[in-house]
């Protein structure tokens, strides 16, 4: 391809996701997040799925997901991108064309801003803040997520072991010691008590980003049923204690979700689970574990962090946040509103909600 050569930025139809979806699965830079099945199951909450393509005679060679979320008794959106955009390749050159595509995007949701984070492609994120700062284009930027990756290449389980934090260790050991054993969950019945599982330790501690069940039981069905997916499962005499929904994209495995049963922890279920899915992992042949984003990367005291360091990760910290701003005075009165003693209280009844 030429470099001058501008691609065709389209906006990709539903019966056209599965070419997004074999892209992506492709990609160097592949994530579940930029994958239309993972998008497509929150749209019976009016969360809105767009996918901006780039096409260079017939080929797709790029894009980005976007979701737009509404904002209560409004008619407003929050227009959003996690881990995009995706691109075989990049050229500075195309970068107008982009935004001009993903704004269109924004403004037809009537968003009051376009939010882009974790983006993995350096080069189009400095594009894009050189773009916007000689547009004049009113934008925030924020610091990146930080990811838990544990780097399988080339390595054995022992290897691996090796790394392990002597609290990982004694754990695994301990869950031995009490026969712990872990299987890969399928029917419908065992991959609801597994959402049970991680209802239970989302409530436990107040996490807020758990899908309801009908949304996450589509994403678990594609899963299985295409293998980019498993559901494992830590039992003690057939009773399951702790689950962990893991996704496979391209050559890297993601930790989406996981729990444990409330009074389960003197049978040490979730390191060995852990452990038994690193060795899945290493058997079919991926190169990264990824156990999430880091909640508190600056703080060694954060316990769920703890738990992902003691397998022995490598912390990545990604791009900035570039967050621009479309309707600024409507954006600054919705954060301070949620600021605020009765935002606050919202987001916890919904969260609630969600987590019943």
């Amino acid at each position: 391809m030429e470099a001058n050569t501008i691609p065709e930025f389209k906006i990709l139809n539903p019966e056209q996701y599965h070419l997004w979806d074999q892209f992506v699965a492709d990609a160097e830079h592949g994530h579940m997040h930029q994958c239309a099945w993972w998008g497509r199951p929150l749209e019976q909450y009016n969360i809105k799925l767009d996918l901006v393509t780039a096409w260079q005679d017939d080929v797709l060679i790029g894009g980005m997901l976007l979701r737009s979320i509404p904002v209560p008794y409004t008619k407003l959106h929050i227009t959003e991108s996690l881990d995009g955009p995706i691109f075989k390749d990049w050229q500075s050159t195309w970068t107008p064309a982009f935004y001009a595509s993903c704004s269109l995007v924004a403004k037809q949701r009537n968003s009051i801003n376009l939010k882009l984070q974790s983006c993995r492609n350096s080069e189009l994120h400095r594009d894009l803040l050189s773009l916007l700062r000689n547009n004049k284009q009113k934008f925030q930027v924020s610091a990146g997520s930080t990811t838990a990756p544990l780097h399988l290449t080339d390595k054995s389980i022992t290897d691996i072991w090796q790394n392990f934090r002597k609290r990982a260790k004694y754990n695994v050991k301990q869950g031995t010691k009490h026969n712990i054993t872990v299987r890969q969950l399928s029917d419908a019945d065992s991959l609801h008590a597994a959402y049970k599982t991680c209802q239970a330790t989302a409530a436990r501690k107040r996490f807020s980003d758990l899908r309801p069940w009908a949304a996450t039981q589509q994403m678990l069905e594609h899963c299985i049923k295409t293998n980019v997916g498993a559901v494992y499962g830590s039992f003690y005499d057939n009773k399951l204690l702790a689950s962990a929904y893991v996704v496979h994209v391209g050559a890297e495995a993601y930790y989406c979700y996981g729990g444990y049963l409330n009074g389960s922890e003197q049978y040490f279920p979730n390191h060995i689970l852990q452990y038994e899915i690193i060795k899945d992992c290493l058997e079919r042949g991926l190169q990264i574990y990824n156990f999430g984003n880091l909640i508190e990367p600056d703080n060694p005291m954060n316990g769920v962090d703890g738990f992902k360091r003691s397998f022995g990760i490598e912390p990545r910290e990604n791009n900035s946040t570039i967050n621009i701003i479309n309707k600024p005075l409507l954006y600054n009165i919705m954060y301070r509103t949620r600021e605020s003693w009765l935002g606050a209280k919202l987001e916890g009844l919904v969260r609630d909600k969600l987590l019943r």
